[in-house]
């Protein structure tokens, strides 16, 4: 970008550029949300146990600490918010499969949705997509909101094949989460579909911005951490560097009727670092929006699960630390003998632990220590009655901690799986809304993918269960196909549990054998397994991939399992692979399976002679086999007629059947 545009100041700028500039510096210091962004400091905090404080609604908003009005030392919290969002954290955590089918049956569809599947496997695997998304699944549920950022990062690099063999390519596709404070949506949008615009933040080094764009040293002013961006960028009590640094921000104007391209700054201080069309395709929204708890009515935002359990805590925190302060405060009386203190001696004695103490007569009896009061019932029932609505507040149950119900010393399997369902039932919208925006993730990654593999890439399928293979292709291959989409994996398979509900069910019908309910569940070391049981399909998928590339044929050896190539063999006939191959690969393939054929024809036995059936001992001969049965005694035997019945003899017992004469 450096090399096509000379940075400028702001105020030089005219036209849609400027405009462009003006907007990102007023949104980013006067933005719509501030006071929402202010209260991130606030949630950090409470999740973090630091339960004292609140963080005011002013645009310079700092942290307000009340803990020295409250008239005890030790300040005891008894945190409810941090197992919540854990439990939740848990429950949202899933296995976000994605794969890519065609909406038709057109072959050119099916490779590319083919292509567009290990392109997706193979960025997940390389940027680590499953630690990402479940750290922005966390921030979302802490403060409500989470934006996810698509992109092509120059940075990084990738493989590309040439006619030296494989080349680093520069470029690869890249993604990850973004800090809700460093972000800055359209405010006039209700939700990701009608941003005009976005805003994108970060502090970082002066330097490393003039690196980025081959500026001089000291080109770009730097700004000090102070007043509100404090609470944005660092944490509390975190010692700032000392080197200089600048906010650097990403403007992205998406496509519309004035300017179908979209627009693009890189923007530090009052500099234009860069100017230009929207890098993505058609200019399209490359961000996400990931939302969680409950929806705030008129807003694209979602309440914080923070916020929801702010009030219950601060509810339990209230009157647990008067119980605590009860037993803390209590001083305990001492009794003493009347006329037993010397002058001075009863300041002194207060003065050392401050305990009060009553004068009594000694004939009454003995000094004494008296012991605290025990607290009333009804100071414990309240503790319980404030767990249990903040339970019901979060709609998480002491069952989603690992803990029995309060009236089963014994739960069945059914009863706590019946809870737990209750509380995945809360969290199935959460889910489903994840699912929708990382398809439309998924879908920019495959548009950045069309855009920019030029030239052919080298992509490996790593995925679980299947044998690594490195494939390549150019961005055509995917260009003229329109029909692809984006589905996210099926559902019963998303959680550890359900892979092994649904094994053992399939074993149940026998529909799978053991090995391969193993490998659904997809337990480690797995493959070393059924290695021995692969090793045909490896040998098959291996000869064919050597015949394809050299030309060459391979022939069969006598000891191969002939049932399981010929099977291999004739199915690949089958297959749209198969059509896409030259005629001489596809001759190879041919006379291979035409081997595997000779070779069960002379491993089949040799069909057994059907024996002449000759007369047993004892039967009759056949010319009295032959010979017409006998007739039933007391019936003439019509003459000519053998062994039968006559049809008169017929006709009148049918007429004694329905009831008339013989």
């Amino acid at each position: 970008m450096a090399e096509r545009f000379k940075p400028i100041k702001g105020t030089e700028a005219e036209g849609p550029m400027k405009d462009a500039f003006n907007r990102a510096s007023e949104d980013w210091s006067n933005h719509a949300f501030i006071a929402l962004y202010n209260k991130y400091y606030e949630y950090i905090r409470w999740f973090e146990g630091d339960q004292y404080g609140y963080v005011t609604g002013k645009k310079n908003a700092e942290w307000f600490d009340v803990s020295q009005w409250v008239e005890r030392e030790v300040k005891n919290v008894y945190n409810r918010i941090l197992p919540m969002i854990r439990q939740q954290h848990g429950d949202l955590i899933m296995e976000h499969e994605f794969y890519t089918v065609p909406a038709t049956e057109e072959a050119d569809d099916r490779r590319a949705a083919a292509v567009g599947s290990i392109i997706i496997e193979q960025s997940n695997h390389d940027r680590d997509f499953h630690r990402k998304i479940s750290m922005a699944k966390l921030i979302a549920l802490i403060f409500g909101n989470c934006p996810w950022k698509e992109w092509w990062n120059r940075r990084l690099s990738g493989l590309a094949w040439s006619k030296k063999g494989a080349v680093e390519a520069q470029g690869d596709l890249d993604y990850g989460f973004i800090l809700p404070f460093n972000f800055r949506p359209d405010p006039h949008a209700m939700s990701r579909d009608e941003w005009r615009y976005c805003i994108e933040g970060k502090r970082v080094p002066t330097r490393s911005i003039e690196i980025e764009f081959g500026l001089d040293k000291n080109t770009i002013s730097h700004e000090a951490y102070q007043g509100f961006e404090q609470s944005r960028f660092t944490r509390h009590g975190l010692d700032t560097p000392k080197e200089p640094s600048a906010v650097r921000l990403e403007y992205w104007e998406f496509a519309s009727e004035e300017n179908p391209k979209g627009r693009f700054q890189v923007i530090a201080n009052d500099k234009i670092l860069y100017d230009g069309p929207n890098p993505t395709p058609r200019a399209r929204n490359n961000f996400a929006w990931f939302g969680t708890g409950i929806p705030i009515l008129g807003t694209q935002f979602d309440e914080s699960m923070v916020a929801i359990g702010q009030t219950p805590q601060r509810q339990i925190n209230r009157h647990n630390s008067m119980v605590d302060q009860y037993f803390q405060d209590f001083r305990a009386k001492g009794l003493i003998p009347f006329g037993s203190l010397r002058p001075g001696d009863e300041q002194a004695f207060k003065r050392m632990g401050g305990v009060d103490f009553i004068t009594f007569n000694p004939r009454v009896g003995q000094p004494y220590w008296q012991n605290p009061p025990s607290l009333p019932e009804s100071s414990l029932g309240y503790s319980q009655m404030l767990e249990a609505e903040f339970e019901i507040e979060t709609s998480v149950r002491k069952t989603s901690y690992g803990q029995l119900p309060k009236y089963a010393s014994r739960p069945s399997n059914e009863l706590f799986q019946s809870l737990k369902g209750a509380d995945a039932a809360v969290m199935q919208p959460g889910l489903l809304s994840f699912d929708s925006e990382l398809a439309h993730c998924m879908r920019t990654r495959l548009a950045l993918a069309k855009q920019h593999y030029k030239e052919p890439r080298l992509i490996k399928n790593v995925g679980q269960g299947k044998k690594p293979a490195v494939r390549s292709f150019i961005g055509s291959d995917l260009r003229d196909s329109t029909d692809i989409m984006v589905v996210p994996g099926v559902d019963i398979f998303t959680t550890r549990k359900r892979r092994e509900d649904v094994a053992i069910k399939l074993v149940e019908m026998r529909a799978v054998d053991a090995k391969t309910a193993l490998e659904i569940m997809r337990f480690k070391g797995i493959d070393k397994l059924l290695q021995e049981d692969k090793v045909d399909e490896y040998q098959c998928t291996r000869h064919v991939e050597q015949m394809v590339t050299t030309g060459k044929y391979i022939p069969a050896d006598p000891s191969d399992n002939h049932e399981f190539a010929y099977k291999f063999f004739n199915d690949y006939r089958k297959s749209e692979e198969f059509e896409s191959l030259d005629k001489k690969a596809q001759g190879l393939i041919i006379d291979r399976l035409n081997e595997h054929k000779d070779f069960l024809a002379k491993m089949a036995p040799e069909p057994i002679p059907v024996p002449t059936p000759t007369a047993r001992a004892g039967s009759l001969p056949a010319e009295e086999a032959a010979a017409p049965l006998p007739a039933p005694p007391g019936i003439p035997l019509p003459e000519g007629v053998g062994g039968g019945v006559s049809p008169e003899v017929i006709a009148a017992l049918m007429a004694q059947a329905q009831g008339g004469e013989g």
